[in-house]
């Protein structure tokens, strides 16, 4: 589209005129229609939904059109009701039913054009649309047939954390494949819950060997490790070893970056000893810093060196907003297909409160958050009120993220805070010293003893 700046005034008129008659025609097809950009500002809307929402052009034009907008007064209720739904951006069309705040309820088709920042979503009401489906059930309908290709296509090797179209989501998927076609020990890199631990046991089924149910996959709480605990925790796979040629272990190393680093190297050599025979698989929380190895670094030299060949990188489930609906359906679908979950999906509004929420402890809290809505609903689909406390209460906007604490010393932060009270006392006391020590409430040589010490100090510096 050319910037209306290099426009001539002939050619402003044109697209004046072009606006206009798009317009008319939007206006004319008697359903209510609105547009939203890929920044959730709505860029049009006709006049038929002007009508049904209660509010004119000037006052919606502009707005940002979100469903965490402000429900608190009619026109964030009405920008919110007509939000493109939070799922949106993993299909290309979806109908829900919009139902306003004292209006009533329609059937609304979105549909996403383009990509990246040009995308833009179209809204429209009515029958003309061929709408088969009432309220949800096109929008869950299309959840299912995802999961489903996804099934098809990664029958093999699929979990359900790696679920997903997101380029993250592939990432994994690929990552996953390139540790199984080897015995090479690798590091997981992601935060705490992130799946780790399930990721490393299907690779392990997965591996050249790994498949073989009798060889041994062992967990490691490598941070509660002392010499004699770690020995008697591998003492199972060296007597598996033992066994003869071809026999294989694989040691998953939780909380690696947290332990020892005597108890990291004993495991590196017990490695070795095994003449590649034993995988190391590291759960770590930052990536291997090789080269490192000192005291101060979480990892030994050894135990850097060995992780730092082949890592495997989980994002925050957050960061993969785009596939938490897929996810949180596939845990729905497979708790109902097990019997533990009358619910065969999510609501709407329950799929937009798990996009809302933060996830800090992400997948293994969306699960345990799945878990307890699967044990509470009573319907055949999950309801925000189904949800943990924490999801279906959380709201986005005003939420400020906690200061980090730094590192200081609490001597020197009382002796800083007396000496600021002190001064601004004797600042009202217009420099008398028995007078700010009466308004301090301190007596008049502890003031001065106060103010001794750090005109010490200052000469110290």
């Amino acid at each position: 589209m050319p910037n209306p700046e290099d426009l001539t005034t002939p050619d402003l008129n044109v697209v004046r005129k072009a606006i206009r008659n798009v317009g008319r025609l939007f206006d004319s097809v008697g359903e209510a229609m609105w547009i939203v950009d890929s920044g959730h500002a709505l860029i049009y809307i006709n006049a038929e939904a002007c009508q049904w929402l209660g509010h004119d052009t000037t006052a919606l034009a502009g707005r940002l059109c979100h469903a965490a907008n402000d429900r608190s007064n009619p026109l964030g209720d009405s920008l919110a009701a007509i939000a493109p739904p939070l799922g949106l951006s993993s299909a290309t069309s979806m109908v829900v039913r919009v139902a306003p705040a004292g209006r009533n309820s329609r059937l609304v088709r979105f549909t996403m054009h383009g990509n990246g920042d040009s995308a833009f979503i179209m809204a429209i009401t009515g029958a003309m649309l061929n709408i088969r489906l009432d309220d949800e059930v096109e929008a869950s309908e299309t959840l299912r047939q995802r999961l489903e290709s996804w099934r098809r296509q990664h029958a093999t090797s699929g979990l359900i954390v790696s679920a997903g179209s997101s380029l993250h989501a592939i990432r994994i998927r690929n990552q996953i494949q390139l540790a199984a076609s080897t015995r090479q020990s690798f590091a997981i890199v992601g935060p705490r819950g992130s799946g780790g631990e399930s990721i490393a046991r299907r690779i392990h089924l997965l591996g050249v060997r790994g498949g073989d149910a009798a060889d041994p996959i062992i967990s490691v709480e490598t941070p509660l490790m002392d010499a004699e605990l770690l020995e008697a925790t591998l003492s199972p796979a060296a007597a598996y070893l033992g066994r003869g040629t071809g026999s294989t272990v694989t040691l998953i190393l939780r909380g690696l970056d947290e332990s020892p680093h005597e108890v990291q190297d004993r495991i590196v050599d017990f490695g070795a000893g095994a003449s590649g025979s034993v995988r190391l698989i590291g759960l770590l929380n930052a990536s291997p810093q090789f080269g490192a190895g000192g005291s101060a670094t979480p990892l030994s030299t050894k135990m850097a060196l060995a992780m730092s060949v082949l890592e495997l990188g989980l994002p925050a489930i957050a960061d993969r907003a785009e596939d938490i609906p897929l996810i949180a359906t596939a845990l729905v679908e497979n708790r109902h297909a097990a019997g533990k979950c009358m619910a065969e999906r999510l609501s709407r509004v329950a799929i937009d409160r798990l996009l809302l929420y933060p996830w800090p402890e992400n997948f293994e809290e969306l699960d345990s958050a799945i878990r307890h809505a699967c044990s509470v609903c009573r319907t055949s689909a999950i309801g925000p009120d189904d949800l943990p406390l924490s999801i279906r209460s959380f709201r986005s906007h005003g939420v400020s993220k906690p200061k980090p604490i730094v590192a200081t010393n609490l001597d020197d932060a009382m002796r800083d805070f007396e000496l600021r009270k002190i001064h601004q006392a004797l600042q009202s006391a217009d420099g008398n010293r028995s007078e700010a020590a009466r308004l301090l409430g301190i007596s008049r040589a502890r003031l001065l003893r106060r103010l001794d010490g750090s005109i010490d100090q200052e000469n110290d510096e």
